[in-house]
């Protein structure tokens, strides 16, 4: 995998996280929160593994 591919990638989970943190925060409910930060936590474990 060449970095240039690996960094798009990071970039691309930090954002999809940065956008279901601001939705939690528009519709904040615990179940939401707890969803939102439940796949930013996946999709920052697969950016920085580089699995999947």
């Amino acid at each position: 995998m060449s970095n240039a591919f690996a960094a798009n990638r990071v970039a691309l989970g930090l954002a999809l996280s940065a956008a279901l943190v601001m939705a939690a925060h528009q519709f904040w409910t615990p179940s939401f929160a707890l969803l939102a930060w439940t796949m930013m936590g996946v999709t920052a474990g697969f950016s920085l593994s580089g699995s999947v």
